[in-house]
């Protein structure tokens, strides 16, 4: 067997070095990758909660300020479009939502009333909404009228 020589070895190679950087630049890249899908998750999250709120919104005021015979009114109407940012400035005014309700389809982002008539009206809310790139819905369903549980 051969004896390795450690004394005479002066300092780090070329080798040593590329290979040393190369370790770095994974590392990084790797850390760099983390947060940037770390902040895209929280974009993200933070698009669906205003959308939640948006939805809750309209939710609360059907429920609490809407008359029973508006909202069929609504229905005969064929009003059961509202379009997002409607939504959003009603909110933020404190304005009445029933205004805002439409019958032609506002096509990107808007909130789909359905209302099944009965002693109690069953409305189901749908949310469309496009969110970077992918085109997503949410519901609700509740309802309003003089039932008993």
């Amino acid at each position: 067997m051969q004896k390795l020589n450690f004394k005479n070895r002066k300092g780090f190679t070329l080798i040593e070095v590329l290979c040393s950087i190369s370790v770095f630049i994974i590392l990084f890249t790797l850390a760099f990758n983390v947060q940037l899908n770390t902040l895209k998750i929280k974009k993200y999250n933070e698009k669906m909660k205003n959308y939640t709120y948006i939805m809750e919104y309209v939710k609360n005021n059907i429920i609490y300020d809407i008359r029973y015979e508006d909202l069929m009114n609504l229905s005969c109407n064929g009003m059961k479009y509202v379009k997002l940012e409607d939504a959003l400035k009603a909110e933020n005014e404190n304005k009445d939502i029933l205004n805002l309700f439409s019958d032609k389809n506002p096509g990107r982002e808007y909130i789909e009333i359905n209302i099944e008539k009965g002693e109690a009206l069953k409305i189901d809310l749908k949310l469309y909404a496009n969110i970077y790139g992918t085109y997503k819905g949410e519901e609700c369903e509740f309802y309003k009228g003089k039932f008993e549980r």
